[in-house]
């Protein structure tokens, strides 16, 4: 079922830190967004058959942002796509919203 499904690598994110990353959802007009503020490796438990250790993206997006939980088509501003991400909300404070992806 999922034989060829792209596996994202923390290593993909190398250099990437500090960029805009644009999320959008099939169908609706507005995107968010946020940059990309935290990418690192995570204590998680194993899976059987995935080969890669766990991470975790943090993204920050501006004050007022109206998104929440939810699979995001992302790219970089630049272009540069990448498969869709699932992204919570974890934090908000006068700066803005933060929300994470978390890759096991």
């Amino acid at each position: 079922m999922f034989e060829d499904v792209k596996l994202l690598e923390l290593s993909e994110f190398d250099g990437l830190l500090g960029e805009t990353f644009v999320f959008s959802l099939e169908g609706v007009e507005e995107k968010a967004l946020g940059v990309l503020i935290k990418a690192e490796h995570i204590q998680s438990g194993t899976h059987p058959g995935v080969d890669r250790k766990p991470f975790r993206l943090d993204f920050k997006f501006p004050a007022g942002a109206n998104i929440g939980q939810c699979v995001f088509n992302a790219e970089t501003a630049n272009g540069q796509e990448f498969p869709p991400i699932f992204l919570i909300p974890y934090k908000e404070d006068e700066d803005g919203w933060y929300m994470n992806a978390f890759f096991n």
